[in-house]
């Protein structure tokens, strides 16, 4: 897709995306036929040269084709029908063959404005960075991704190892949406970046997805530390915006 295009509304840019997308599975799909018509054909030959072994050759060829449609819809299956909702990351374990999986549900919730960046270059994983549209709300952003092999209830652990924070509250479980997660708030210290004496809240949520986890991370302004919100206040927020985030796995 290029990049020089321009477009009247965000709707038309997602159209067109997503017409794109189409375009290039369809173009997939045709070169994959065409390999197998002309495996087919080689496989014809073959057999016609070889009857004695015709009846073990085309068991065998049949389980590996079948073994293969299968795999191909277990790796690729977000690749089918991809939504522009949806949490997807890749977690094979070395990469070299993908496993992209579909986590969860996210619709941009009211009050807030899809951001463009994204942690993910392949055009397959999706995240969702989204700016508060009041430049006033307590909380100015929240991201929502994935991530593979951890549980939510490690996560915290995880997030504290890195010391980066000013002062943090305890983990704790949580019920949101009907959905089981694991909290975490805390404050940094900005005065590095913005000033001395400012700082930014941050609460996060993790909940278990399958072998994965989907988290959503809520953050304040920048502000003077005394000024950040306190956790009652993200909590508030976000138990609101979490009502638009749903897990499938």
């Amino acid at each position: 897709m290029s990049d020089s295009k321009h477009f009247r509304s965000e709707e038309a840019r997602r159209n067109y995306e997503k017409a794109e997308r189409q375009r290039a599975q369809a173009k997939q799909r045709k070169a994959l036929d065409a390999k197998k018509d002309e495996v087919a054909g080689k496989v014809k030959t073959w057999l016609k040269a070889n009857t004695k072994l015709a009846l073990t050759a085309a068991a065998a060829i049949v389980a590996v084709i079948v073994a293969a449609s299968l795999l191909a819809g277990v790796l690729n299956a977000p690749l089918r029908d991809k939504q522009d909702n949806w949490v997807i990351i890749d977690t094979s374990a070395s990469g070299k063959e993908h496993r992209y999986e579909h986590l969860a549900d996210f619709n941009i919730p009211a009050g807030y404005t899809r951001d463009s960046y994204s942690l993910y270059k392949d055009g397959v994983q999706q995240d969702f960075f989204c700016i508060a549209d009041d430049a006033s709300a307590p909380v100015q952003d929240v991201y929502v991704t994935g991530a593979k092999g951890i549980a939510a209830v490690d996560y915290p652990a995880t997030i504290l190892a890195y010391g980066l924070h000013k002062e943090a509250g305890e983990p704790r479980t949580l019920t949101i949406g009907g959905q089981e997660c694991t909290a975490l708030y805390l404050v940094s210290d900005e005065s590095a970046y913005y000033g001395e004496g400012n700082a930014i809240a941050h609460m996060s949520f993790y909940f278990d997805a399958g072998n994965a986890c989907v988290s959503a991370t809520f953050r304040s302004g920048t502000v003077p530390y005394e000024q950040v919100p306190d956790e009652a206040t993200m909590l508030a927020e976000a138990e609101e915006v979490l009502q638009n985030l749903t897990i499938i796995k």
